[in-house]
């Protein structure tokens, strides 16, 4: 998201998240991480509707200037009851972070980790 007031004001989120706060409004979706299995496989809980997950990584963590990385999207895949999403954390991943797509086509992310050298 650029910096400014406009670009603040577009995201129907950030809403969402204000109505929730001073209205009592609709509680807003939040990835919750749970654990990284021995496969690498990261595992988050979510509550609420869901329609997609993606995991973006990044395996080049040297300067977090503008534009010096990117992220690279992986599908997540979804539990029976759905309130368990999980990927695959690739090996050359440094850094990653969750983002959730609700039915109204809201996004809402995971804050960013860094992966641990001795996870693996």
């Amino acid at each position: 998201m650029k910096h400014g007031h406009s670009p603040g004001w577009e995201p129907e989120e950030i809403y969402t998240f204000a109505d929730y706060v001073v209205k009592k409004g609709e509680r807003f979706l939040k990835p919750k991480f749970k654990r990284l299995k021995r496969n690498n496989e990261l595992v988050y809980g979510v509550e609420g509707k869901v329609t997609e997950a993606v995991l973006y990584t990044t395996s080049d963590t040297a300067d977090w200037g503008r534009d010096n990385y990117s992220w690279q999207p992986i599908s997540m895949r979804f539990s029976d009851s759905k309130k368990i999403i999980s990927a695959t954390l690739p090996k050359n991943a440094q850094a990653y972070f969750v983002n959730i797509i609700d039915s109204k086509g809201h996004i809402y992310s995971s804050p960013m980790r860094m992966v641990k050298k001795n996870s693996y």
